[in-house]
């Protein structure tokens, strides 16, 4: 169990430190002792931890716009099916593209569910330096939850935003469309865009990085839910040590970018094998295990009071006892 202890002291964060902490991490609880079967297991509660980021990759949209070449479908009837089946069942096409929406965003909904359940999961699983999955499933089922209706809450207010901006670019810019002309009104719209939405853009990703790495890791520590976690993490970590966040998020950037080409070389050498969703997980598991240790022990360095790992770290020497499968 990661300890709490009470008090408000503060130490000074660092960014080195960390840094050699989660590799020493990553050793003991992937390779001292080596055993598959954890792997496996770890690795699953990774690919929900991680589910649909990174991997697939998808091609270009090239042929999204404009440009010079052959023309397109005719769209006069008769020489188009497509086009003129939806002419002749217009209300059944509207209906199956509402239905696709709503089964697309249950979908969505479900996977940010199970991504919740899945952080604690395998944060959990570094911590206790284990491979479980229903215990943990269990246990943290009301901080996991509590983070999914988090994460919704900050979709909605995001689409609102974002259908809004666009929705008054356009009405501004609708007399340029309709003239097809990029005048002054097409021209201030865009600016606008830019000039709004890539502040907002800014703002919205550092705040979810706020919330991966300091918010989640409280919500653990403490057991408690979202809001009440968010509101610790921007009030007694974030607010008192810009500067060292900062500097956090310039070394996360940095481990990003490297997991980022370590996973595309990876993908090569294997012919495309840890591109695969699940397995991809396993195989390049120990950088999965390094980044979420590194946040865990940079907010560790926060003073005492913030202890993860707790006992749960061996002494020098000391040999962790044998990974039991039947703990899964």
């Amino acid at each position: 169990m990661p300890a709490f202890a009470g008090g408000n002291t503060v130490s000074q964060p660092s960014v080195t430190a960390p840094f050699e902490q989660a590799m020493s991490r990553t050793g003991l609880v992937l390779f001292r002792p080596f055993a598959i079967s954890k792997w496996f297991v770890l690795g699953f509660c990774a690919f929900l931890a991680y589910l649909g980021e990174g991997g697939g990759g998808g091609g270009g949209y090239n042929n999204f716009g404009g440009g010079g070449g052959p023309a397109g479908p005719s769209t006069q009837p008769g020489t188009n099916p497509m086009l003129d089946w939806i002419r002749a069942n217009f209300t059944l096409f509207i209906i199956l593209v509402i239905v696709c929406f709503i089964v697309i965003f249950a979908l969505m909904l479900l996977f940010a569910w199970i991504k919740s359940r899945g952080r604690f999961m395998f944060i959990d699983g570094i911590v206790r330096n284990r491979a479980a999955v229903v215990e943990p499933w269990q246990e943290f089922r009301e901080q996991g939850n509590s983070y999914f209706l988090f994460l919704v809450a900050v979709m909605i207010a995001q689409t609102a935003f974002w259908l809004l901006l666009t929705s008054a670019c356009i009405a501004f810019a609708w007399p340029s469309i309709q003239k097809q002309q990029f005048d002054s009104n097409a021209w201030t719209s865009m600016l606008v865009f830019i000039g709004v939405g890539v502040p907002v853009f800014l703002i919205l990703s550092g705040f979810m990085f706020l919330v991966r790495n300091f918010m989640v890791p409280v919500m653990y520590v403490r057991r408690i839910r979202a809001m009440e976690a968010w509101r610790i993490s921007w009030h007694e970590l974030v607010k008192p040590n810009v500067g060292a966040v900062i500097l956090f998020a310039l070394m996360r950037l940095v481990i990003r970018i490297a997991i980022a080409l370590i996973t595309t070389i990876a993908t090569c050498l294997t012919c495309c094998i840890a591109g695969l969703p699940y397995i991809g997980r396993v195989l390049l598991l120990p950088i999965y295990v390094f980044e979420q240790s590194y946040s865990l022990y940079f907010l560790e360095s926060f003073g005492p009071q913030w202890r993860i790992f707790g006992s749960s770290d061996p002494a020098p020497g000391d040999v962790p006892p044998p990974f039991d499968p039947y703990d899964v």
